[in-house]
């Protein structure tokens, strides 16, 4: 036999207690990404936090990046110099 506060919660409660927990996971994620300064850890850190997002049923992070940018971090963590003049306007 299961716990029984456990067993009087409805669909509603249990899904109220998950999104709780992705919310406060993804303020975790943020708080992270704040004071990270490796650049391969925040790359890892904006992915779980586009995870989190699409698990919230979010279209798109409020912290995705100036594509531009992002290019640049890509060359940066597969070990070549980015051309940060290319795609200035």
């Amino acid at each position: 036999m299961g716990n029984p506060l456990f067993e009087q919660q409805t669909a509603a409660d249990l899904e109220v207690e998950m999104l709780q927990d992705l919310l406060a996971t993804r303020e975790e994620l943020e708080r992270q990404l704040e004071q990270e300064h490796d650049l391969r850890e925040r790359v890892r850190l904006r992915e779980r936090l586009e995870d989190l997002h699409r698990a919230l049923g979010e279209k798109k992070s409020e912290l995705v990046e100036d594509p531009l940018v992002d290019e640049w971090e890509a060359e940066i963590l597969a070990g070549r110099t980015p051309n940060f003049q290319a795609g200035r306007r």
